[in-house]
Protein backbone atom coordinates (compact mmCIF):
# COMPACT_ATOMS: atom_id res chain seq x y z
CA UNK A 1 0.00 0.00 0.00
CA UNK A 2 1.62 3.79 -0.88
CA UNK A 3 2.34 5.93 1.93
CA UNK A 4 0.17 9.03 1.94
CA UNK A 5 1.24 12.31 0.99
CA UNK A 6 1.06 12.99 4.97
CA UNK A 7 3.19 9.85 6.31
CA UNK A 8 5.87 10.96 3.75
CA UNK A 9 5.62 14.40 4.79
CA UNK A 10 5.98 13.17 8.31
CA UNK A 11 9.38 10.74 7.26
CA UNK A 12 10.94 13.17 6.00
CA UNK A 13 10.57 15.53 8.48
CA UNK A 14 11.73 13.31 11.21
CA UNK A 15 14.97 13.13 8.31
CA UNK A 16 15.06 16.49 8.26
CA UNK A 17 15.40 17.11 11.97
CA UNK A 18 18.18 14.17 12.52
CA UNK A 19 20.35 16.76 10.24
CA UNK A 20 19.17 19.37 12.51
CA UNK A 21 20.61 17.53 15.55
CA UNK A 22 23.42 16.39 14.03
CA UNK A 23 24.75 19.67 12.76
CA UNK A 24 24.46 21.28 16.16
CA UNK A 25 25.89 18.32 17.98
CA UNK A 26 28.97 17.72 15.57
CA UNK A 27 29.46 21.51 16.02
CA UNK A 28 30.15 21.28 19.17
CA UNK A 29 32.24 18.37 19.13
CA UNK A 30 34.30 20.34 16.57
CA UNK A 31 34.02 23.09 19.01
CA UNK A 32 35.88 20.59 21.72
CA UNK A 33 38.35 19.28 19.28
CA UNK A 34 39.40 22.79 18.69
CA UNK A 35 40.85 23.41 22.01
CA UNK A 36 41.94 20.05 22.60
CA UNK A 37 46.09 19.06 22.38
CA UNK A 38 45.86 15.58 20.51
CA UNK A 39 43.76 16.56 17.12
CA UNK A 40 45.30 16.65 13.55
CA UNK A 41 43.91 18.87 10.50
CA UNK A 42 42.79 15.44 8.91
CA UNK A 43 40.40 14.96 11.69
CA UNK A 44 39.10 18.59 12.03
CA UNK A 45 38.27 18.32 8.36
CA UNK A 46 36.21 15.29 8.70
CA UNK A 47 34.29 16.35 11.22
CA UNK A 48 33.60 19.93 9.29
CA UNK A 49 32.66 17.67 6.48
CA UNK A 50 30.22 16.02 8.79
CA UNK A 51 28.22 18.99 9.65
CA UNK A 52 28.50 20.94 5.93
CA UNK A 53 26.84 17.65 4.50
CA UNK A 54 23.97 18.05 7.46
CA UNK A 55 23.55 21.77 6.68
CA UNK A 56 23.30 20.62 3.18
CA UNK A 57 20.35 17.98 3.84
CA UNK A 58 18.30 20.90 4.80
CA UNK A 59 18.55 22.27 1.56
CA UNK A 60 16.79 19.55 0.13
CA UNK A 61 13.23 20.46 1.82
CA UNK A 62 11.20 23.36 1.74
CA UNK A 63 12.24 26.37 3.39
CA UNK A 64 9.45 27.17 5.35
CA UNK A 65 9.62 23.20 6.66
CA UNK A 66 13.50 23.14 7.41
CA UNK A 67 13.15 26.61 9.45
CA UNK A 68 10.42 25.70 11.54
CA UNK A 69 12.79 22.89 12.52
CA UNK A 70 15.63 25.24 13.16
CA UNK A 71 13.44 27.42 14.93
CA UNK A 72 12.42 24.58 17.64
CA UNK A 73 16.04 23.68 18.15
CA UNK A 74 16.40 27.79 19.32
CA UNK A 75 14.51 27.27 22.54
CA UNK A 76 17.13 25.12 23.74
CA UNK A 77 19.48 28.49 23.61
CA UNK A 78 22.95 26.90 23.06
CA UNK A 79 25.24 27.33 20.39
CA UNK A 80 25.05 24.72 18.54
CA UNK A 81 21.43 24.74 17.92
CA UNK A 82 22.19 28.66 17.30
CA UNK A 83 24.98 27.98 14.41
CA UNK A 84 22.97 25.52 12.78
CA UNK A 85 19.79 27.86 12.76
CA UNK A 86 21.66 30.99 11.72
CA UNK A 87 23.51 29.17 8.85
CA UNK A 88 20.26 28.53 7.43
CA UNK A 89 18.60 31.91 8.11
CA UNK A 90 21.48 33.65 6.83
CA UNK A 91 21.37 31.59 3.64
CA UNK A 92 17.76 32.38 3.31
CA UNK A 93 18.51 36.06 3.11
CA UNK A 94 15.31 36.36 5.20
CA UNK A 95 15.30 39.52 7.91
CA UNK A 96 12.96 38.00 10.08
CA UNK A 97 14.69 35.05 10.86
CA UNK A 98 17.97 36.23 10.87
CA UNK A 99 16.78 39.00 13.71
CA UNK A 100 15.30 35.92 15.71
CA UNK A 101 18.34 34.29 15.34
CA UNK A 102 20.37 36.98 16.58
CA UNK A 103 18.08 38.12 19.71
CA UNK A 104 18.54 34.30 20.68
CA UNK A 105 22.22 34.01 20.32
CA UNK A 106 22.11 37.43 22.87
CA UNK A 107 20.14 35.52 25.42
CA UNK A 108 22.88 33.76 26.76
CA UNK A 109 26.86 34.03 26.29
CA UNK A 110 27.31 30.59 25.19
CA UNK A 111 25.20 30.78 22.36
CA UNK A 112 26.88 33.70 20.87
CA UNK A 113 29.58 31.40 20.43
CA UNK A 114 27.29 29.33 18.03
CA UNK A 115 25.78 32.83 15.88
CA UNK A 116 29.55 34.32 15.80
CA UNK A 117 31.02 30.80 14.81
CA UNK A 118 28.37 30.64 11.63
CA UNK A 119 29.19 33.99 10.51
CA UNK A 120 32.28 33.00 10.22
CA UNK A 121 31.62 29.85 8.62
CA UNK A 122 29.86 31.13 5.85
CA UNK A 123 30.41 32.62 2.48
CA UNK A 124 31.46 36.70 2.81
CA UNK A 125 28.34 37.44 0.13
CA UNK A 126 26.06 35.91 3.14
CA UNK A 127 27.96 37.77 5.62
CA UNK A 128 30.30 40.82 4.56
CA UNK A 129 26.27 42.74 3.57
CA UNK A 130 24.91 42.42 7.70
CA UNK A 131 28.68 42.71 9.30
CA UNK A 132 28.26 46.22 7.56
CA UNK A 133 24.86 46.71 9.26
CA UNK A 134 26.04 45.69 12.32
CA UNK A 135 28.84 47.69 12.85
CA UNK A 136 27.09 50.39 12.01
CA UNK A 137 23.74 49.93 14.21
CA UNK A 138 22.88 51.67 16.98
CA UNK A 139 22.92 48.36 19.23
CA UNK A 140 26.15 48.36 20.71
CA UNK A 141 25.98 45.14 21.08
CA UNK A 142 25.51 44.03 17.77
CA UNK A 143 29.00 46.06 17.16
CA UNK A 144 30.64 43.99 19.64
CA UNK A 145 29.12 41.37 17.44
CA UNK A 146 30.36 42.37 14.34
CA UNK A 147 34.04 43.02 15.60
CA UNK A 148 33.56 39.43 16.39
CA UNK A 149 33.09 38.04 13.46
CA UNK A 150 36.10 40.47 11.88
CA UNK A 151 38.24 38.94 14.44
CA UNK A 152 36.98 35.31 13.90
CA UNK A 153 37.16 35.43 10.13
CA UNK A 154 40.62 37.67 10.43
CA UNK A 155 39.23 40.78 8.51
CA UNK A 156 40.26 44.30 8.54
CA UNK A 157 36.92 46.46 9.14
CA UNK A 158 38.20 49.38 7.50
CA UNK A 159 38.44 52.92 8.52
CA UNK A 160 35.56 52.71 10.93
CA UNK A 161 36.84 50.92 12.97
CA UNK A 162 39.31 53.99 14.09
CA UNK A 163 36.05 55.96 14.39
CA UNK A 164 34.37 54.14 16.98
CA UNK A 165 37.54 53.74 19.12
CA UNK A 166 36.94 57.56 18.99
CA UNK A 167 33.36 57.41 20.53
CA UNK A 168 32.37 57.16 24.26
CA UNK A 169 29.92 54.92 24.42
CA UNK A 170 31.69 52.27 21.99
CA UNK A 171 34.42 52.86 24.49
CA UNK A 172 32.90 52.44 27.63
CA UNK A 173 30.87 49.20 26.06
CA UNK A 174 33.90 46.71 27.82
CA UNK A 175 33.11 43.92 25.41
CA UNK A 176 33.18 45.91 22.20
CA UNK A 177 36.16 47.82 23.77
CA UNK A 178 38.16 44.80 24.31
CA UNK A 179 37.29 43.11 21.52
CA UNK A 180 38.47 45.98 19.27
CA UNK A 181 41.71 46.12 21.20
CA UNK A 182 42.31 41.90 20.80
CA UNK A 183 41.52 42.69 16.89
CA UNK A 184 43.94 45.35 16.83
CA UNK A 185 47.28 42.92 17.04
CA UNK A 186 45.26 39.71 15.26
CA UNK A 187 45.81 42.15 12.07
CA UNK A 188 48.46 43.80 12.95
CA UNK A 189 46.65 47.39 12.68
CA UNK A 190 49.49 49.64 13.42
CA UNK A 191 48.01 52.66 12.30
CA UNK A 192 45.28 52.00 14.92
CA UNK A 193 48.13 51.94 17.72
CA UNK A 194 46.71 55.31 19.17
CA UNK A 195 43.91 53.17 20.32
CA UNK A 196 45.99 50.83 21.87
CA UNK A 197 48.43 53.67 23.79
CA UNK A 198 45.21 54.80 25.25
CA UNK A 199 43.96 51.43 26.26
CA UNK A 200 47.12 49.65 28.12
CA UNK A 201 46.15 51.96 31.46
CA UNK A 202 42.15 51.17 30.95
CA UNK A 203 40.25 50.81 34.04
CA UNK A 204 38.42 48.04 32.80
CA UNK A 205 40.63 44.71 33.00
CA UNK A 206 40.08 42.47 29.72
CA UNK A 207 40.53 46.18 27.85
CA UNK A 208 43.87 46.77 29.40
CA UNK A 209 44.96 43.60 28.99
CA UNK A 210 44.19 42.98 24.79
CA UNK A 211 46.05 46.60 24.96
CA UNK A 212 49.37 45.76 25.99
CA UNK A 213 48.69 41.78 24.66
CA UNK A 214 48.42 43.68 21.19
CA UNK A 215 50.97 46.08 21.90
CA UNK A 216 53.55 43.17 22.21
CA UNK A 217 52.28 41.12 19.07
CA UNK A 218 52.95 44.78 17.11
CA UNK A 219 56.26 44.78 18.37
CA UNK A 220 56.66 46.97 21.83
CA UNK A 221 58.38 45.01 24.09
CA UNK A 222 58.10 47.52 26.58
CA UNK A 223 54.98 45.47 27.17
CA UNK A 224 57.23 42.62 28.90
CA UNK A 225 57.47 44.22 32.21
CA UNK A 226 53.89 45.39 32.02
CA UNK A 227 52.73 41.97 31.56
CA UNK A 228 54.58 40.40 33.81
CA UNK A 229 51.85 40.34 36.83
CA UNK A 230 49.85 39.09 34.78
CA UNK A 231 51.94 35.75 33.94
CA UNK A 232 52.90 35.17 37.88
CA UNK A 233 49.31 35.64 39.41
CA UNK A 234 46.42 33.98 39.12
CA UNK A 235 44.08 35.99 37.02
CA UNK A 236 41.07 35.12 34.22
CA UNK A 237 44.26 36.22 31.99
CA UNK A 238 47.18 34.28 32.83
CA UNK A 239 47.46 32.10 30.54
CA UNK A 240 47.04 34.01 27.69
CA UNK A 241 49.91 36.54 29.30
CA UNK A 242 52.04 32.98 29.74
CA UNK A 243 51.30 32.29 26.01
CA UNK A 244 52.56 35.30 24.32
CA UNK A 245 55.26 37.05 27.17
CA UNK A 246 56.90 33.58 27.56
CA UNK A 247 57.84 33.47 23.58
CA UNK A 248 59.11 37.17 24.07
CA UNK A 249 61.40 36.88 27.04
CA UNK A 250 65.65 36.49 27.48
CA UNK A 251 66.74 32.77 28.37
CA UNK A 252 67.33 35.00 31.87
CA UNK A 253 63.91 36.69 32.11
CA UNK A 254 62.04 33.39 31.29
CA UNK A 255 64.08 31.49 34.25
CA UNK A 256 63.24 34.14 36.36
CA UNK A 257 59.19 34.15 35.84
CA UNK A 258 59.28 30.66 35.90
CA UNK A 259 60.96 30.50 38.64
CA UNK A 260 58.56 33.58 40.73
CA UNK A 261 55.38 31.03 39.15
CA UNK A 262 56.83 27.85 40.89
CA UNK A 263 57.71 29.41 44.57
CA UNK A 264 53.53 31.20 43.70
CA UNK A 265 51.70 29.51 46.77
CA UNK A 266 48.77 31.38 45.36
CA UNK A 267 45.85 33.48 47.14
CA UNK A 268 45.73 32.09 51.10
CA UNK A 269 47.30 29.09 50.34
CA UNK A 270 43.93 27.26 48.67
CA UNK A 271 44.87 24.21 47.14
CA UNK A 272 42.89 24.86 43.72
CA UNK A 273 44.43 27.97 43.47
CA UNK A 274 47.90 25.99 43.57
CA UNK A 275 46.61 23.41 41.35
CA UNK A 276 46.03 26.37 38.45
CA UNK A 277 49.34 28.52 39.47
CA UNK A 278 51.22 24.31 38.74
CA UNK A 279 50.11 24.03 35.60
CA UNK A 280 50.40 27.62 34.55
CA UNK A 281 53.74 26.53 35.79
CA UNK A 282 54.18 23.68 33.27
CA UNK A 283 52.42 25.55 30.24
CA UNK A 284 54.77 28.85 30.95
CA UNK A 285 57.94 26.19 30.81
CA UNK A 286 56.39 24.84 27.47
CA UNK A 287 56.07 27.42 25.84
CA UNK A 288 59.30 29.57 27.14
CA UNK A 289 60.86 26.05 25.56
CA UNK A 290 64.35 26.26 26.81
CA UNK A 291 65.21 22.81 27.73
CA UNK A 292 67.02 23.78 31.07
CA UNK A 293 63.31 23.00 32.35
CA UNK A 294 63.11 19.58 31.33
CA UNK A 295 64.43 18.22 34.62
CA UNK A 296 61.91 20.23 36.63
CA UNK A 297 59.52 18.59 34.70
CA UNK A 298 60.64 15.45 34.93
CA UNK A 299 60.09 15.68 38.63
CA UNK A 300 56.57 17.34 37.83
CA UNK A 301 55.39 13.96 36.33
CA UNK A 302 55.70 11.88 39.08
CA UNK A 303 52.49 13.65 40.58
CA UNK A 304 49.85 12.43 39.00
CA UNK A 305 48.15 15.10 38.75
CA UNK A 306 50.25 16.88 36.46
CA UNK A 307 51.94 13.96 34.74
CA UNK A 308 50.27 14.06 31.33
CA UNK A 309 50.63 17.82 31.08
CA UNK A 310 54.23 17.79 31.95
CA UNK A 311 54.73 15.13 29.59
CA UNK A 312 53.11 17.36 26.58
CA UNK A 313 55.41 20.01 28.08
CA UNK A 314 58.39 17.79 27.67
CA UNK A 315 57.32 16.94 23.96
CA UNK A 316 56.89 20.28 23.20
CA UNK A 317 59.84 21.59 24.08
CA UNK A 318 62.25 18.29 23.22
CA UNK A 319 59.89 17.01 19.82
CA UNK A 320 60.11 13.14 21.56
CA UNK A 321 56.99 11.96 21.25
CA UNK A 322 55.81 9.48 24.05
CA UNK A 323 53.66 6.91 22.69
CA UNK A 324 55.83 6.76 19.51
CA UNK A 325 58.70 6.48 21.22
CA UNK A 326 57.23 3.37 23.58
CA UNK A 327 57.57 6.08 26.31
CA UNK A 328 54.27 6.00 27.55
CA UNK A 329 52.30 3.69 30.04
CA UNK A 330 48.98 2.05 30.39
CA UNK A 331 46.72 4.42 32.71
CA UNK A 332 47.97 3.77 36.56
CA UNK A 333 45.79 3.75 39.33
CA UNK A 334 44.31 6.83 39.38
CA UNK A 335 42.27 6.98 42.30
CA UNK A 336 44.73 10.10 43.83
CA UNK A 337 43.33 12.31 40.57
CA UNK A 338 39.86 11.34 40.71
CA UNK A 339 37.40 14.79 40.86
CA UNK A 340 36.77 15.57 44.04
CA UNK A 341 34.04 17.35 45.49
CA UNK A 342 35.63 20.87 46.33
CA UNK A 343 32.79 23.61 45.22
CA UNK A 344 36.09 26.19 44.92
CA UNK A 345 37.72 23.85 42.37
CA UNK A 346 36.01 24.47 38.65
CA UNK A 347 37.92 21.72 37.41
CA UNK A 348 36.32 19.17 39.68
CA UNK A 349 34.24 17.32 36.78
CA UNK A 350 36.39 18.08 34.05
CA UNK A 351 39.71 16.03 33.02
CA UNK A 352 41.34 18.96 30.75
CA UNK A 353 44.45 16.22 30.10
CA UNK A 354 42.43 13.30 29.07
CA UNK A 355 43.88 12.68 25.51
CA UNK A 356 47.41 13.03 26.98
CA UNK A 357 49.51 9.66 27.30
CA UNK A 358 51.31 9.16 30.63
CA UNK A 359 54.81 9.62 30.11
CA UNK A 360 57.18 6.35 31.94
CA UNK A 361 59.07 8.79 34.20
CA UNK A 362 61.97 6.20 34.95
CA UNK A 363 62.14 5.59 31.13
CA UNK A 364 62.45 9.48 30.39
CA UNK A 365 64.86 10.07 32.42
CA UNK A 366 66.99 7.77 31.76
CA UNK A 367 66.42 9.09 28.13
CA UNK A 368 67.15 12.15 28.83
CA UNK A 369 70.60 11.19 30.73
CA UNK A 370 71.81 9.83 28.15
CA UNK A 371 70.78 12.63 24.97
CA UNK A 372 69.71 15.54 27.01
CA UNK A 373 73.31 17.32 26.67
CA UNK A 374 72.43 17.17 23.30
CA UNK A 375 69.86 20.24 23.43
CA UNK A 376 71.80 23.67 24.33
CA UNK A 377 70.71 25.73 27.63
CA UNK A 378 69.25 28.90 27.18
CA UNK A 379 68.23 28.26 23.37
CA UNK A 380 64.29 27.89 22.84
CA UNK A 381 63.32 25.12 21.45
CA UNK A 382 60.11 24.34 19.76
CA UNK A 383 59.85 19.91 18.81
CA UNK A 384 63.24 19.61 19.08
CA UNK A 385 63.97 21.84 17.19
CA UNK A 386 64.91 25.69 15.99
CA UNK A 387 62.41 28.25 15.60
CA UNK A 388 62.31 28.83 12.03
CA UNK A 389 59.58 30.17 9.64
CA UNK A 390 59.71 27.04 7.75
CA UNK A 391 59.29 24.94 10.92
CA UNK A 392 56.19 26.95 12.20
CA UNK A 393 54.23 26.59 8.79
CA UNK A 394 54.91 22.90 9.00
CA UNK A 395 53.43 22.97 12.23
CA UNK A 396 50.65 24.91 11.14
CA UNK A 397 49.22 23.36 8.32
CA UNK A 398 49.72 19.18 9.26
CA UNK A 399 50.59 19.53 13.36
CA UNK A 400 48.91 18.28 16.25
CA UNK A 401 46.34 21.10 17.23
CA UNK A 402 48.18 22.28 20.62
CA UNK A 403 51.29 22.97 18.24
CA UNK A 404 49.47 24.65 15.61
CA UNK A 405 48.61 26.80 18.23
CA UNK A 406 51.55 27.82 19.01
CA UNK A 407 53.36 27.71 15.39
CA UNK A 408 50.65 30.50 14.70
CA UNK A 409 52.06 32.62 17.82
CA UNK A 410 55.60 32.07 17.23
CA UNK A 411 54.70 32.93 13.17
CA UNK A 412 52.81 36.41 14.31
CA UNK A 413 55.80 37.26 16.88
CA UNK A 414 58.40 36.35 14.33
CA UNK A 415 56.99 38.58 11.18
CA UNK A 416 55.79 42.30 11.99
CA UNK A 417 53.73 41.80 9.20
CA UNK A 418 52.06 38.34 9.84
CA UNK A 419 48.70 38.74 11.00
CA UNK A 420 47.85 35.64 13.60
CA UNK A 421 46.63 33.10 12.05
CA UNK A 422 43.80 31.38 13.45
CA UNK A 423 43.98 27.43 13.97
CA UNK A 424 40.42 27.45 14.79
CA UNK A 425 39.80 28.18 11.04
CA UNK A 426 37.66 25.98 8.77
CA UNK A 427 40.39 23.82 7.24
CA UNK A 428 37.92 21.82 4.74
CA UNK A 429 36.42 22.42 2.07
CA UNK A 430 35.08 25.65 2.72
CA UNK A 431 33.16 28.31 0.79
CA UNK A 432 34.92 31.14 2.11
CA UNK A 433 36.31 32.38 5.49
CA UNK A 434 35.95 29.57 7.45
CA UNK A 435 36.65 30.51 11.26
CA UNK A 436 35.67 30.17 14.44
CA UNK A 437 35.74 32.39 17.71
Amino acid sequence: MRNTPTSIHGYFREVFEQSVDNASFLWLLRATALVQPHYLPAELIELEDRIQNNLNALHTTSTEDAWEICKAGLEWRQAGEVFTAAIFAFRSLEVKRIQQVVETAFSHDNALKGLISALAWLPAKFVDPWLDRFIKSKDLDHKYLAIAVYSARRQDPGPILFELLQREDCLAHSQFHARAMRLIGELKLKALMPAINAGVDASDEAVAFWARWSALLLGNRHMLEVLEPTVVTANPFQQQAIDIVMRCVSAEQGRRLVSALSSNKGPSNKEPANKKLKRATINACSVFGDPQVVPWLLQTMEHLPFARIAGAAFTHITGIYLEENDLAIDVPDIAAIVPNDDPQDEDVSLDPDENLPWPNVEKLKVLWQQYGQQYASGKRYFLGKAITPELLQQQLQQGYQAHRHSAAMELALLDPSCILPNVKARLGKALEGGADV
